[in-house]
């Protein structure tokens, strides 16, 4: 293959946190990662083992394999990259978004010479793409209705369709998808939930379910026990995970292996030797061999023809008792170090062009990654994972990609500890932005219960900081130290200052704890609402400073979206979902105020001088006066546009910056600034593909962060917009 054409590379930025930058952005932190909950990024490694290309919240990101640095990036006007795959030539590689596009692109040009039409109607992306391995097909699922088309690659053209009999089965989603190495058959593995209606539930309703389908006409010519499987290299026999062999028991959990010859339809092997599940299988390049591995640290080689074992392998369960502390930290109890006993293992294993073969193994519990060579037994390289990198997400699904990245630097040692530094990033997902007092960091939450801290000065990651529990809120005290606060699934929610050494502040634990938590802006209150048996809202007030909690029982079940602390600090603003807008006195412990602006409210934001409270409801801003919540202004959101869902006043309280959520048809969001006083909109800004979550101003107020869903944070330079 050869090397993708640069787009977007700026030279004196080898991080590409400066590469295709909206206009009036001045940095971007994250490459737009896999959030918790979105349909969002894939990876796929070029046939070579010398690129990767990694669908994003941003775009197509093209990396260096060998030194794990971007090198171009494609596809930045949408973004929102659900789907990758690279053809088999290495001259093609595909996508598809968020809005259900699938283009072709030629890698070496970078030009897209195709682009599917599909329906619009389907709203979920496809997360799975797969080309045949002559290149002259892709298949592209629609999960939705049960159902794969495949295109001529050139053209475009829907060649066919092979749909689920959803008359007599229920699907849920695609495992896994892939031609057979000859073209001739697509196989794909549908997620069958249970059926709880009535005692006659077929057997395929429990189990994931494999389907054999002819190319040429989309004719269905098997079904198979398991979700899990691999094409012998000529394409005669597949094997696939089952359960007990007979489809009977279907409590048994996948640990048997069965390869059927494909044109007659009849099982050849069976092999029972596995005793946990079984997480991967492969066939050897010469399709002599069969490579298993089970989530016991169990991997077995055996010989095809004959079934019998050449190899057995155990991996060693020792497990290391903490956290590698330098390259992460940790906040929590003491006690902690239990969890992270070793039970399983993640075992996958790689043939590289070159020969051999390698495994990657990742011992549940643990944040080493371990490369060994099959074959003698021994072990290439560890590396230590950071949490929050994105190598550690993409490891989950795509680990050939380190195995390919430690053969490529097999003589050098000197990286082993830092193949996932070397990514140059961390995972973000923004909820929440807060600027150290001297603007020179930015604190975000990132995807696995973390915290990043951003150099905005050197526009790159300054550290990561891991803990256990949910972050709810922060803020800086000062420009080191952060006051964190984080909820734990027992309902314990603590207060940690982060500096040296971190400083536990305080702990609360209540019934059923839920958001939002919201800190005063001195650090010393902290508002959160919990829920009774009877679905009654709670609001406790706690005091930092004197230990003093107050428990105010609201009477109501509605939702309450926001709160927000008035700067006298005695009292509370809350918003519910359904408009209402109420303010509760602390010392009086009941509410004092209460106003319906609304049939909806999103979001509550404080201005800094503490007169105003912008309010975020359907299409539109209220400015309210916080003494008696009246309404002072009204911004209208431009026709098109949907919630403004994210809002922050700057440290002059003369400027409001509203962020609007994603809806279907939409490509980029709008962050608008308005002028408090008059209620005029000065700027626009364009950039994020979807929702926008989170705005902050630096307290100079000359910069504005704003965190995506996309999972990026963007720093747009408004010195000469706001004339600060």
């Amino acid at each position: 293959m050869s090397e993708p054409a640069k787009m977007n590379v700026i030279p004196d930025d080898p991080i590409g946190n400066t590469w295709a930058l909206p206009k009036g952005a001045i940095a971007r932190f994250g490459k737009g990662a896999r959030s918790r909950t979105s349909i969002l990024g894939d990876v796929a490694l070029s046939p070579c083992g010398n690129y990767f290309a990694a669908g994003t919240g941003s775009g197509l990101w093209w990396y260096d394999v060998s030194t794990m640095s971007p090198v171009s990036l494609w596809e930045t006007e949408r973004g929102l990259i659900s789907a990758v795959d690279i053809s088999s030539n290495g001259k093609l590689v595909a996508t598809t978004n968020w809005d259900g596009d699938v283009k072709v692109f030629d890698i070496q040009s970078g030009e897209c010479i195709s682009k599917m039409k599909r329906d619009k109607s389907i709203h979920l992306p496809p997360t799975l793409i797969a080309f045949s391995p002559d290149n002259q097909r892709i298949a592209i699922p629609e999960e939705k209705h049960g159902k794969i088309e495949i295109f001529d690659t050139k053209s475009g053209e829907c060649l066919c369709q092979l749909e689920l009999d959803v008359r007599k089965e229920k699907y849920d989603s695609l495992s896994q998808l892939a031609f057979s190495p000859n073209s001739e058959i697509l196989t794909a593995a549908w997620e069958i939930p249970v059926d709880s209606d009535g005692p006659n539930i077929s057997l395929a309703t429990h189990n994931p379910q494999t389907y054999l389908y002819h190319t040429e006409n989309g004719k269905q010519i098997g079904k198979y026990n398991g979700g899990v499987f691999a094409f012998s290299p000529d394409s005669r026999f597949l094997a696939y995970v089952c359960t007990d062999g007979n489809n009977r028991n279907t409590k048994d959990i996948p640990c048997f292996i069965s390869v059927l010859e494909i044109d007659s339809g009849e099982r050849i092997v069976y092999f029972k030797r596995h005793d946990k599940p079984v997480t991967s299988i492969t066939f050897s390049p010469c399709g002599r061999f069969l490579v298993s591995c089970d989530n016991g640290g169990t991997l077995r080689k055996r010989e095809l023809s004959t079934g019998k074992e050449k190899k057995v392998y155990h991996y060693d369960k020792s497990s290391p008792k903490n956290w590698p502390q330098k390259l992460i930290r940790k906040i929590g109890k003491k006690n902690d170090s239990k969890k992270v006993a070793q039970k399983a293992y993640s075992i996958k294993t790689y043939y590289p062009p070159d020969g051999g073969l390698y495994s990657a193994v990742l011992p549940h519990g643990t944040e080493v990654v371990e490369v060994w060579d099959v074959e003698s037994h021994e072990k290439v390289r560890t590396y230590e994972r950071l949490i929050e990198s994105i190598g550690h997400e993409w490891f989950s699904k795509y680990p050939e990609l380190t195995i390919a990245h430690t053969l490529k630097n097999i003589e050098d040692r000197s990286d082993e500890q830092s193949y996932f530094e070397s990514l140059q990033d961390a995972t973000c997902y923004p909820e929440h932005l807060v600027f150290s007092s001297d603007g020179n960091k930015l604190a975000s939450t990132g995807v696995l219960n973390a915290m990043i801290l951003w150099d905005v000065e050197n526009k790159k990651l300054h550290t990561t900081l891991v803990r256990e529990g949910w972050i709810d809120c922060f803020t800086f005290l000062d420009n080191d130290t952060l006051l964190i606060v984080n909820r734990y699934n027992d309902n314990t929610i603590q207060v940690w200052e982060l500096d040296q050494p971190y400083n536990l502040l305080g702990s609360f634990s209540t019934h059923d704890l839920r958001r939002p938590v919201v800190l005063d802006n001195t650090g010393k209150r902290i508002a959160m609402r919990s829920l009774t048996t009877s679905w009654e809202q709670i609001l406790y007030i706690w005091n930092l400073e004197s230990d003093e909690k107050i428990e105010i029982n609201t009477g109501i079940k509605d939702y309450i979206s926001s709160m927000v602390f008035p700067s006298d600090g005695n009292r509370l603003v809350t918003g519910r979902l359904n408009g209402i807008i109420q303010l509760w006195d602390f010392e009086m412990e009941k509410e004092i105020i209460s106003k319906k602006i609304s049939d909806t409210l999103r979001v509550l934001k404080i201005s800094h001088c503490g007169n105003f409270i912008a309010a975020g409801i359907k299409k539109e801003i209220s400015i309210l006066d916080t003494e008696d919540l009246s309404l002072i202004r009204t911004f209208q959101q431009p026709e098109g546009e949907s919630y403004p869902y994210s809002l922050a006043f700057s440290s002059c309280s003369k400027y409001l910056a509203s962020g609007t959520w994603w809806e279907h048809g939409m490509e980029k969001m709008s962050i608008r600034l308005w002028d408090v006083a008059t209620g005029e909109n000065i700027h626009t800004f364009k950039g994020h593909n979807t929702d926008i979550q989170t705005l902050t101003f630096s307290p100079d107020g000359t910069l504005l962060a704003s965190g995506s869903y996309d999972g990026t944070i963007l720093l747009w330079d408004v010195k000469s917009i706001l004339n600060t």
